[in-house]
C-alpha cells in the first residue's frame, strides 16, 4: 500500500475500504463487526482489507454482506447464524471462502481450518481450474494436499480457546462499523470520516490490551 500507515487505537471505528497489518511478534488486532461478525483477530505479520460492511434489516431478518481481503498472513473469527441471503466472504490471493455461521481460521496461504460450522472454498489451483471444497467442523482444506483433511483435535482446541478470547465491543449506532474495543470517551475523535479514500492502519498489541502501533511505508 503506498503511502504512510496511521496508528491504530483501541476504540477506533473503520468503515469499508480500511486496511489494517500488524507486525511480528505476539502483535494483534481485535476487530469487531457488531451484526457484519461479530469478531475477527487480525494475527501477526497480517495485512487484511475491509471490503464490504453492509446490513440490511428486513423486519424478520437482517441480511448482511461481509467481504474481507486477506492479502497476507491469518485471521480467525466467528460468525453468527446468518439469514439465506446473507454473505460473509474472506478472499485470499487464490480463492475465496464463503462462510455460514460458523468459527473460522484462514490464511492467505489458503490454509482453512473449520472449528464449528461449514465453509465453502473456492479455490484457484496451479493450472487456473476452479475447485470448490466443502469444509466442515473439524476439518482443513490445505491447498498442498489432495482433498478435506481431518484437523488435530489439538490444534482445534486451541483455535477455539483463542475465538472465544476474541473481545466483543459495544455496539455504536450507524453504518455496521468495525471497531476494536471502544474507548467510547475519545470515539468522536476516531471516527474515519465518510468520503475519505481507504486508510491504511497498523497496530501492535501493548501490556494493556491496547493496539497501537508505529507508521511505516
Amino acid at each position: 500500500t503506498s503511502g504512510s500507515w496511521k496508528d491504530l487505537r483501541q476504540g477506533k471505528v473503520l468503515k469499508q475500504g480500511a486496511i489494517v497489518r500488524t507486525g511480528g511478534g505476539d502483535s494483534k488486532i481485535d476487530l469487531f463487526l457488531d451484526v457484519n461478525g461479530p469478531v475477527v483477530r487480525v494475527t501477526e505479520n497480517t495485512q487484511m482489507g475491509i471490503d464490504n460492511l453492509m446490513f440490511e434489516r428486513t423486519g424478520v431478518e437482517t441480511v448482511i454482506t461481509t467481504g474481507l481481503d486477506l492479502k497476507e498472513g491469518r485471521i480467525l473469527g466467528r460468525v453468527r447464524k446468518m439469514a439465506q441471503a446473507s454473505r460473509y466472504e474472506v478472499k485470499t490471493p487464490n480463492g475465496v471462502a464463503g462462510i455460514r455461521g460458523t468459527k473460522y481460521d484462514i490464511s492467505a496461504s489458503g490454509l482453512l481450518k473449520v472449528i464449528e460450522g461449514s465453509v465453502l472454498m473456492v479455490w484457484v489451483d496451479a493450472l487456473g481450474a476452479v475447485k470448490n471444497y466443502i469444509v466442515n467442523a473439524g476439518q482443513q482444506f490445505n491447498p498442498n494436499l489432495p482433498g478435506i483433511q481431518p484437523l488435530d483435535p489439538n490444534v482445534a482446541n486451541q483455535i477455539n480457546q483463542q475465538i472465544n478470547s476474541i473481545p466483543e465491543g459495544a455496539p455504536i449506532a450507524g453504518e455496521a462499523p468495525v471497531i476494536l474495543p471502544p474507548d467510547l470517551d475519545n470515539i468522536q475523535d476516531q471516527i474515519n470520516r465518510d468520503g475519505q479514500p481507504p486508510t491504511p492502519y497498523e497496530g501492535r498489541s501493548e501490556s494493556s490490551g491496547e493496539n497501537g502501533g508505529d507508521g511505516g511505508d
